[in-house]
């Protein structure tokens, strides 16, 4: 389809005649500018990508567009705007918060072809890349170069970069190397209309778009700024009788080790589930577990792990240098979701508090989850504050589902109250609209969405995510 379709379809909307949603004319005319097997409409398929990782919520979507370049994603988008269809775009579907569930009647925009390397500067440690390839194939491609890409979300073999950068993801990592908007050089924006622009680091609406969930435009490539392997890595994990031990620990351990790059903690519950769906050896008898990484130049390593040993005294400890053993290490805090999947429904919430609040929030969330009788695992990156309380419940019982509901709305209203987040790595998406007003005022939030329409008048990106729902409509 050439530039004159689009030439007499613009010069329609711009002599005022009114644009319909016609979902069959739609349809067609994207079958026109996609490769055969670029649009799927079939039921299994639909169905397939109703729901993300948060299934308590779906939507049908018209059509899954799967573009294999900016062009093609221009061009989509471009005809979805003429049609006021609304857009919504997908990576791997690992989002906890419904953050690609698609309106009812969206296009879905799959970003799962549009995965090359499209650029790597062995010298500067920068590569360029579609949107729609993992997190981890990214380290895999720059490690034979010596490099590697910092952010480590627990789902990185699978959720995608531009994923990522819809929820500025983190992981462990962030404690040492930041989270995907400290790593992110530059990136190609296609807005509403199909039209795109070139972000660098120089231009303030690139931080805008980390986090933004989709709704400012379609990132399909971005620059990333890798890191230098080091020298020598260390992983320890050490057992304590407390919470508050280990979490004394991790404070202290912050403040005497500058080679630090990871430092979680997990909860007796968190290790027991982990223990039994994948072992990892950690500690059965502890009430927490602090597992730390340390790398950089080898002396410094060597001198701070033997002064973490010191300060952990004679709780259970486990140190590890080979790359194969540190993995082993992590592999039971890595599958901390299946563990927990496996055995029980879960809601999963990422609220994040200062970390001098960090023993409240815990203690808080424990209580107010013993109110509900229900159980809680918890898991801590003890390096930014973020809490992952996992709520178990039994998914036969709607009476359980609700007090699980109930129990994670006072549990975000806790961290806002204790001067932290109500979300710090999975998004706002669907789930987590309603408690933005526990952080937020009015004001701010109406700030928020002018932003979004700065970017995205009709607001046709991912609509319904992200704010709540009164707000929608709002001008």
């Amino acid at each position: 389809m050439g530039l004159d379709w689009f030439g007499r379809h613009n010069r329609a909307r711009t002599n005022g005649e009114r644009v319909t949603r016609d979902t069959t004319r739609l349809l067609a005319d994207l079958a026109e500018i996609l490769p055969p097997d670029g649009l799927v409409t079939s039921d299994r398929a639909l169905k397939v990508h109703e729901t993300d990782g948060y299934v308590a919520q779906k939507g049908r979507a018209a059509a899954i567009a799967r573009p294999r370049s900016t062009r093609q994603v221009r061009d989509v988008m471009r005809l979805c705007h003429l049609h006021g269809a609304p857009v919504v775009p997908r990576g791997s579907g690992t989002s906890q918060v419904g953050g690609v569930v698609p309106e009812d009647g969206a296009i879905l925009i799959s970003m799962a072809r549009m995965k090359s390397v499209l650029e790597f500067d062995r010298n500067k440690g920068l590569i360029r890349v579609q949107a729609g390839i993992t997190n981890l194939k990214v380290s895999k491609y720059a490690v034979r170069a010596g490099w590697f890409h910092a952010p480590n979300p627990s789902s990185r073999r699978t959720c995608t970069i531009g994923g990522n950068i819809a929820t500025n993801s983190s992981g462990s990592s962030f404690l040492r190397y930041g989270g995907t908007a400290d790593n992110l050089v530059a990136a190609h924006l296609v807005l509403d209309d199909g039209e795109s622009i070139e972000l660098s680091g120089d231009d303030p609406a690139l931080a805008l778009i980390c986090g933004s969930e989709g709704q400012m435009g379609l990132v399909t490539e971005a620059q990333l700024r890798l890191h230098r392997i080091p020298e020598s890595r260390m992983a320890l994990v050490a057992g304590f009788a407390t919470v508050r031990a280990a979490l004394a620990f991790s404070q202290s351990a912050l403040a005497q080790s500058d080679s630090l790059s990871a430092l979680d903690l997990m909860d007796k519950r968190a290790v027991r589930l982990t223990e039994a769906f994948r072992p990892s050896d950690y500690p059965l008898g502890a009430e927490a577990i602090i597992l730390a990484e340390l790398s950089g130049p080898a002396a410094s390593v060597d001198h701070q792990t033997n002064a973490l040993a010191s300060l952990a005294g004679r709780h259970d400890m486990i140190t590890c240098r080979t790359s194969t053993d540190i993995q082993a290490i992590w592999s039971g805090r890595n599958a901390v979701y299946g563990a927990i999947g496996q055995r029980n429904n879960f809601l999963s919430l990422d609220c994040a508090v200062p970390l001098s609040q960090l023993q409240q929030q815990i203690e808080q969330s424990k209580l107010v989850a013993k109110d509900h009788a229900l159980e809680v695992a918890t898991v801590i990156h003890c390096g930014d504050g973020t809490v992952h309380s996992f709520l178990l419940f039994d998914p036969n019982d709607p009476d359980e589902r609700s007090r699980a509901d109930r129990c994670a709305v006072l549990i975000r209203s806790k961290a806002a109250g204790n001067g932290g987040s109500v979300s710090s790595e999975y998004g706002i998406g669907l789930r987590n609209r309603k408690a933005l007003a526990l952080q937020y005022s009015a004001r701010s939030l109406k700030q928020q969405t002018d932003i979004v329409e700065a970017f995205s008048k009709e607001r046709t990106l991912n609509p319904g995510k992200c704010f709540p729902e009164w707000m929608r409509g709002a001008s």
